[in-house]
């Protein structure tokens, strides 16, 4: 059988140690990676590969893609494959006896899991008499990856309900079409998960894989064949929450969190006037695969151009790095703070929900305007100051108009003692991250038809338009257009980044949008100049070249004309026979 190792062309690191894991394995074909720095989500989306609100990192997004490019293989040369990620350690006899145990199955299969992670469950059908049997591997005594493996593995298949992993696994072009009229679009959903006994969001493309399971022939190896490394701290794919600089996380609906707030900054300082309204942002280690750039510095740059009597803070759990993290420094006060483990006991395990917690914790401490780093004011927002809290509704899109159940939470002015912060901030005694914006975008809006009185609730216009939709962005990056009643722009940088990602304070200079003229009352030439010297101390933000573009181009287009619309349609007989992606075009981008 064809076995096919997974690895992105840049991580020599992986493929090295993968070899150095697994020595005498010279049956295996490495093909390239989907890498998750390409990923246009936008053009995913159009094309109905992606729905808003997946919370996939982009390494998760590039995983799934190169999984799903497989399947796409197997289909289309009728012929099983073996799927091997870079991170998996295989038995010495991993060939010999993968093939004995294919063999046996005849052709009524349609995957066999080799490896499955063991800090999760595995959960198999036994004889009938017995019936589902979910094993735990005790952590504390089962060996580490690369010395699981001492000898010859004599193993067995039994019918599996559910895993978690994707390491090493053989799959049948049925199966593959299964799986792939499942799982694409790739969306937000909860899974019910065997042997849990519960649901839990969709986080990767093996939580996708493990829900269709009850519904195929599927087996696993028992015991495993091979052995996935599953090092998260290191991982492209899962965020990083505990990466930072604090000495823990804590349990922000328990702790005196005000007090740990004003230990982190240089000055404790406060007053309650509006005359001292705060400006807040902040930032959480993961949150974002990508760097400390232009657009984030502009957020906080434009917010003290235009409100240069308040004082800014970037609430952050990690300092940043590079030239624009420099730039900020002059406008801003840097607090490093915990990360929010916990919530009143609750996981809050996203890097996005963790920021949902903090900014609520600021205002609730501190009172003042909370600002996503990506976003641009572009209109003094004091004048908007009331004694409530002030919110906008979202745009489903932009020929839609406003969302009556979803309040923007990229921008909160609240007063010191706000009561509708409070019992915002109460709810949290439920929250549950499964469910992606609830309690960060859905709750304020139900609470403002409980507590009128205690909000004010603005029309898109004023916080996010241009919205986040094809039409939207086009408005911002690449038409010029007056949006008189703005006060700022939401960048929506999750949908944006591939227009964000090459623009700098130089290239605002060069044609006319919406987002170029509302850098530039910002950028002074002695800004500038400082700007050009932050860059030779601490080197250029790491941008694109021309020939990185051409081939960024070419993948992009490629996918775009392979899975328009989901083209394989009922797995994969619906292709053009010139659309197939064979591994030799697939090596070819």
């Amino acid at each position: 059988m064809d076995i096919r190792l997974i690895n992105m062309d840049d991580r020599f690191d992986r493929l090295a140690r993968f070899r150095h894991l697994n020595p005498g394995h010279d049956d295996i074909n490495r093909v390239s990676a989907v890498a998750g720095s390409d990923i246009n989500r936008l053009e995913l989306m159009e094309n109905h590969l992606l729905d808003p609100g997946l919370i996939y990192t982009d390494g998760a997004i590039g995983c799934a893609l190169s999984h799903i490019v497989q399947w796409n293989y197997a289909i289309q040369t009728g012929k099983a494959v073996t799927i091997l990620e870079d991170d998996a350690v295989l038995a010495p006899n991993f060939t010999e006896e993968t093939d004995r145990l294919i063999r046996s199955l005849g052709d009524d299969w349609d995957i066999v899991f080799w490896a499955y992670n063991l800090d999760s469950h595995l959960s198999m059908d036994l004889p009938p008499a017995l019936g589902m049997c979910t094993v735990t591997f005790e952590q504390r005594e089962r060996s580490k990856p690369e010395d699981f493996f001492t000898g010859a593995v004599d193993s067995h298949l039994w019918p599996v309900r559910g895993l978690c992993g994707s390491a090493a696994y053989s799959i049948a072009p049925r199966g593959a079409a299964r799986l792939m009229q499942f799982c694409l679009p790739l969306r937000p959903m909860q899974l019910y998960y065997y042997g849990l006994g519960r649901t839990l969001p969709n986080t990767g493309i093996d939580s996708m894989m493990c829900a269709l399971l009850p519904q195929m022939k599927s087996y696993a190896a028992f015991p495993p064949l091979a052995v996935p490394e599953h090092d998260v701290a290191n991982s492209s794919i899962q965020p990083v929450l505990q990466t930072n600089s604090t000495d823990r996380g804590i349990d922000y609906g328990t702790e005196d969190i005000r007090s740990i707030f004003i230990s982190a900054l240089s000055s404790n300082d406060f007053q309650s006037n509006t005359d001292n309204f705060l400006i807040h942002f902040v930032l959480t280690s993961g949150e974002t695969d990508r760097p400390f750039g232009f657009i984030h510095y502009m957020a906080i740059r434009s917010a003290w151009n235009l409100h240069p009597d308040r004082r800014i803070i970037l609430w952050c759990t990690q300092k940043g790095k590079g030239a624009y993290w420099e730039a900020i420094k002059p406008f801003v006060e840097i607090a490093i703070i915990p990360i929010p483990e916990k919530i009143f006991g609750n996981v809050v395990r996203h890097p996005a929900h963790q920021a949902d917690v903090i900014r609520l914790a600021v205002l609730r401490a501190f009172g003042g305007l909370y600002l996503d780093l990506d976003t641009i004011c572009v209109r003094d927002m004091s004048t908007l100051i009331e004694n409530r809290v002030i919110m906008a509704r979202e745009m489903e899109s932009t020929e839609s108009g406003p969302s009556q159940g979803k309040l923007g939470n990229a921008v909160i002015m609240a007063p010191l003692g706000s009561k509708f912060i409070d019992i915002w901030w109460e709810t949290y005694k439920a929250f549950d991250g499964n469910v992606w914006n609830y309690h960060s975008v859905i709750v304020p809006a139900f609470l403002a038809t409980q507590v009128p009185d205690l909000i004010s609730i603005l029309e898109p216009e004023a916080f996010f338009v241009p919205t986040w939709d094809r039409e939207g962005l086009e408005n911002l990056f690449r038409k010029d257009i007056v949006f008189p009643h703005a006060y700022c722009h939401h960048l929506w940088e999750s949908q944006s980044w591939s227009y964000l990602a090459d623009i700098d304070e130089n290239s605002v200079f060069l044609s006319e949008t919406t987002y170029n003229k509302a850098c530039r009352p910002h950028l002074a030439i002695g800004e500038l100049n400082r700007l050009q010297d932050l860059h030779k101390d601490y080197g250029v933000f790491s941008r694109v070249s021309t020939d990185c573009t051409e081939i960024k181009s070419d993948r992009k287009t490629i996918f775009q004309r392979i899975y328009k619309n989901s083209a394989w349609g009922n797995g994969g007989i619906s292709l053009i026979r010139d659309q197939v992606l064979t591994q030799t075009a697939f090596q070819s981008i």
